[in-house]
């Protein structure tokens, strides 16, 4: 008897002891996967150390980028005689990127120097700006404008989205088209960027009047620039976005509209340079003369 109670407490113990191992297991696998997750979390997501190492690897890249064509812009200068001209800063950059691996371009007062996909803007005195990645517009319904899209303008919800600098192009081009239309501005379009164009490289006819076809980005922000509006009566919706360095140096009214009537502005910051000898403004032909400017609108008829 005493021989059985003992094998019934050893058999106890033993599955006890089994209860508590599996037990001890369990816990120890949950807490490997939790330091698993947090481990897959600490090297990924947006603030991950995989992506930390790219980031800086990125910026590295363009800080390298950027010191290779300050040196380019610093020996065109003296070619130039303190100058920085487009020929000699062209030549300079063959020498420290090659042919065909680099792209300059006349972009208002300044130019841009495209290296891999990140563009950097300099001044005619070679003062170079942060590089920034070229992030093209989403462009499914880009061009609802200038390629024809899926909406009509008739009413709020069918307005017709401006996305790209083509759009306000064909805008100003077929302007009747679009009188007492809805337009909304879809995102920030910038004429100085190569981002904001769906082909910024087009060459279609001389928008700037200086006698040659030049790249679409040169065309709208050198010479006399882009052609305002000439009329509008609607609802312009910028939906917070903004329209930026807009350009005009014109003997006609300036302005984003030469003309204006029975329309709605708003939720619209634009911001440029517009030069008339008639008369400019920076929404529409109201203020008199010359006028450089950085106008908003949350509101204006």
């Amino acid at each position: 008897m005493k021989d059985l109670d003992e094998k019934i407490k050893i058999n106890k113990l033993e599955k006890f002891s089994k209860g508590i191992t599996l037990i001890a297991l369990v816990i120890t696998i949950i807490v490997l996967l939790i330091l698993a997750g947090v481990t897959i979390a600490t090297l990924t997501g947006d603030n991950g150390l995989l992506q930390k190492a790219a980031n800086s690897k990125q910026q590295n890249k363009q800080a390298e980028i950027k010191e290779r064509i300050q040196l380019a812009a610093s020996a065109a200068k003296i070619n130039g005689f303190g100058e920085l001209k487009e020929d000699a800063f062209n030549a300079e950059l063959t020498k420290e990127f090659g042919s065909g691996n680099y792209e300059l371009l006349t972009v208002g007062k300044s130019f841009l120097v495209i290296v891999e996909n990140i563009e950097f803007s300099l001044d005619r005195n070679g003062n170079i700006s942060d590089g920034n990645f070229i992030e093209n517009i989403d462009i499914a319904n880009a061009g609802d404008l200038s390629k024809g899209g899926q909406y009509d303008g008739v009413t709020e919800e069918t307005a017709y989205r401006v996305t790209c600098v083509e759009d306000l192009l064909e805008w100003t081009n077929n302007y009747n088209k679009y009188l007492g239309k809805n337009i909304k501005l879809g995102n920030t379009i910038d004429f100085n960027s190569t981002g904001s164009y769906k082909n910024y490289k087009a060459k279609t006819t001389d928008i700037n009047g200086n006698g040659k076809v030049e790249e679409l980005i040169t065309e709208l922000t050198t010479g006399t620039g882009f052609k305002p509006i000439s009329n509008f009566s609607g609802t312009f919706d910028g939906q917070n976005n903004e329209i930026r360095n807009i350009y005009e140096d014109t003997t006609n009214a300036g302005g984003l509209f030469s003309g204006i009537q029975n329309c709605t502005l708003r939720n619209l910051t634009l911001t440029g340079e517009i030069t008339s000898t008639n008369w400019a403004s920076g929404f529409s032909s109201a203020t008199p003369r010359k006028q450089q400017f950085n106008c908003y609108s949350k509101l204006c008829k």
